[in-house]
């Protein structure tokens, strides 16, 4: 996400609908803005979790998952 943020024309306004409507599907209820931050944050203290990204990027495109994570937290997860 912060890759499509930092290089394209992003609706993130289109993002945020269409990540509620997939989280919402069969009566489940989205998580708010909180806790998704909470989820996110707990997940960054697992190596697994921040190093598998590396594995699928094209070679030359560096990643840090904790600078992309505020990144997305600022432009997206904050309009929860």
């Amino acid at each position: 996400m912060q890759y499509a943020l930092n290089n394209a024309e992003l609706d993130v306004d289109a993002v945020i609908r269409c990540w509620r409507r997939y989280v919402t599907l069969g009566d489940k209820t989205a998580p708010s803005a909180d806790e998704f931050v909470a989820n996110l944050q707990g997940k960054l203290g697992m190596s697994d979790y921040c190093s598998d990204v590396n594995l699928m990027l094209r070679p030359g495109i560096s990643f840090d998952v904790k600078k992309a994570f505020e990144e997305v937290r600022q432009a997206i997860i904050e309009k929860l």
